[in-house]
């Protein structure tokens, strides 16, 4: 067992942002490239590696708002990068040429930390549902302007609304509900959840349960997305059969050891800052030789 989960929380976390800068990169590789010859094959083959991040992102999320000591800060760090990514998209809009439009991870995090937290509220478990409703709401404005093209939902503008909206919020139901599968699991079997949630037979339980949920979600949106929604003649913004890639996110997660490894002052702060750092220098690049 030792010998399959050997990735920490820390080279999962480096896992994502690898990948995460990949696939911003990738997509403005299609647009520079106009989706045509070398450098449009190579954008699409870094979007597809760029599927990997959003579930290792959510992943470790989701374990982070069932261990954390306060989630009042847990959200206010994430607040803290969602604002000047908020910032920038709003420059971008009305002071470029070429604006950055969708939706801002960051909103994703705080309102799927803050469903998990709510679901492990007793008495607040049914306010669930509102973060639910904004990804929804999400996914509605997007389809709906990707059917009207030139047209922008300025009510519910890009900016503030969920990047993955109902497949990011629904992932983190899925893997919140794999810390609630498994200790079921065990019990059923006579076995003590507490005096094993530590050793690695348990872990792997925990990353395999994850992992069939990352499955089952990815086949659903592929589905959905390629099948169902053109048959109803409803449009939808998602790269269904990119997005599907995201299953191979669960090689990592497979491997996770649910250990924190490294996490130098330095580094917790950097993780943070790297996403809005990345992302502005990525897209003055391309604003610039574009």
């Amino acid at each position: 067992m030792k010998k399959i989960t050997v990735l920490s929380n820390s080279w999962i976390k480096i896992i994502a942002i690898i990948t995460m800068t990949f696939d911003h990169i990738g997509v403005f590789l299609i647009q520079y490239a106009n989706n045509t010859g070398f450098l449009g094959h190579l954008g699409l083959v870094f979007r597809v590696l760029g599927r990997i991040a959003l579930p290792l992102f959510v992943f470790l999320a989701v374990e982070g708002a069932l261990n954390t000591k306060s989630i009042g800060k847990y959200l206010l760090r994430l607040a803290t990068i969602m604002i000047p990514i908020l910032i920038f998209q709003i420059v971008a809009e009305f002071g470029f040429k070429t604006p950055f439009r969708q939706g801002n991870i960051f909103i994703d995090l705080i309102l799927g930390v803050l469903l998990v937290w709510l679901l492990e509220q007793k008495k607040l478990s049914f306010l669930a549902v509102l973060p639910i409703a904004y990804a929804t709401l999400s996914f509605f404005c997007f389809a709906y302007e990707k059917a009207n093209l030139g047209t922008v939902i300025w009510w519910f503008p890009y900016f503030i609304r969920m990047q993955y909206d109902i497949f990011s919020i629904s992932l983190f139901v899925f893997f919140y509900l794999t810390y609630k599968i498994v200790p079921f699991l065990f019990k059923e079997r006579g076995l003590d959840p507490e005096l094993h949630k530590n050793n690695n037979y348990y872990r792997l339980t925990l990353n395999l349960t994850a992992v069939v949920g990352l499955v089952i979600l990815s086949t659903l949106h592929f589905v959905v997305g390629n099948y169902i929604l053109p048959i109803s003649n409803f449009s939808t913004y998602w790269d269904a059969s990119t997005q599907f890639y995201a299953v191979l996110a669960g090689i990592p997660i497979l491997l996770y050891n649910g250990k924190r490894g490294y996490n130098a002052k330095w580094f917790k702060i950097a993780t943070y800052l790297y996403y809005p750092t990345h992302l502005i220098i990525i897209y003055l690049i391309f604003y610039i030789i574009m």
